[in-house]
């Protein structure tokens, strides 16, 4: 799975467990963002939007490739 640093270099997100999950790099606590589906996001393509508030991921959706957008708080794993 690719990871992307978040862009004040705290947090990397990527994914685990069939969802996108976000890691606070001093504390190693990872914070699950989306709910784990049987389906899994596309392992490389989760990336941080530039003021590191959303992460946009893709998944497959009734086969086609699709672009989700989530928030960067979720609950702890």
């Amino acid at each position: 799975s690719a990871f992307s640093w978040s862009p004040d270099g705290r947090s990397l997100t990527f994914i685990m467990d069939n969802s996108v999950v976000l890691c606070d790099v001093a504390s190693g606590v990872v914070s699950r963002l989306t709910e784990k589906t049987v389906s899994p996001p596309l392992p490389d393509a989760v990336v941080f939007s530039p003021d590191g508030q959303h992460i946009a991921y893709m998944r497959e959706v009734d086969d086609f490739t699709q672009i989700f957008v989530t928030e960067t708080e979720g609950e702890l794993m």
